[in-house]
């Protein structure tokens, strides 16, 4: 009918917008973790896998930028279930991720 409205334009935040770091760690079903993490500021991570008798059996520190950051590593281990231990200055992640050896 040729009748224009406008409307104000809508505020949505972002997922990144509460102030809060996230971890996020899964394997593909292979003998990888991969990790997507959120990250407030440039920081160190240190990520430590554990096999299911509580013995450290890789240990791994990186450097994250601010904003998203991926990784992937490779603990070289059998198969199993194993312990992920994620931390940054302000968020801690522990999961248990199932590993499939190629």
């Amino acid at each position: 009918n040729g009748d224009i409205k406008i409307f104000n334009n809508i505020y949505v935040a972002g997922c990144d917008q509460d102030g809060k770091e996230t971890i996020q760690a899964f394997s593909s079903g292979g003998a990888n973790i991969n990790l997507n993490i959120y990250s407030l500021s440039n920081q160190q991570v240190n990520m430590q896998v554990y096999d299911m008798t509580g013995r450290l059996i890789y240990k791994e520190q990186v450097n994250a930028v601010s904003g998203n950051n991926n990784f992937s590593i490779d603990p070289s281990v059998s198969t199993g279930i194993y312990l992920v231990e994620v931390q940054t200055n302000t968020t801690t992640l522990a999961k248990s991720i199932p590993l499939i050896d190629k």
